[in-house]
């Protein structure tokens, strides 16, 4: 990791995402979202900041990883795309923004708009781009795609918890 500007830069991008999202999220804990009927494995609230925080911190580590084998070498080879992870890395990082981008709209459909439903058909295009997400990153560089596994896991683990949550409260 020689680049630590861009590292701080990746990593203040995945937490101004959640950042983003948290302003939905906020209004809603303290009002709506202890309203509706958890399942019983549903963790307590207190939970999902640290979580979030770690992950955030993973997400952004990944995405550096990603930009560092297919931009940050480029500066080094100067001269058009002489780097092969280059155009890989161009995809990659845009399904990342991608994902990013969803997790907040994620929070905005089902924490403002009080959208159970709403939020699962987001919730699962999310799955799929970290799951797109993480196949371009094995590519690339197989850390990456392994830093992303836990964010998989956790919103597997959110997407069961929001439909039983649209399940449970019709």
């Amino acid at each position: 990791m020689a680049n630590i500007r861009a590292l701080v830069a990746f990593m203040l991008l995945a937490h101004a995402a959640g950042f983003a999202g948290s302003a939905f999220i906020i209004p809603s804990v303290q009002g709506w979202y202890p309203t509706l009927v958890q399942p019983f494995y549903s963790p307590p609230a207190w939970v999902f900041l640290p979580v979030w925080l770690v992950l955030y911190t993973l997400i952004g580590i990944a995405g550096y990883l990603v930009w560092e084998k297919g931009y940050g070498i480029q500066k080094k080879l100067k001269g058009g795309w002489k780097n092969e992870k280059a155009r890989p890395a161009e995809w990659a990082l845009g399904i990342y923004a991608i994902q990013l981008i969803e997790t907040v709209i994620w929070c905005y459909v089902f924490f403002s708009l009080h959208s159970l439903f709403y939020g699962l058909v987001v919730i699962i295009f999310l799955w799929v781009s970290i799951v797109l997400a993480m196949a371009c990153f094995w590519l690339i560089d197989r850390r990456a795609a392994y830093l992303l596994a836990p964010y998989l896991i956790w919103v597997s683990f959110a997407m069961v918890l929001n439909y039983e949550a649209w399940r449970l409260n019709p």
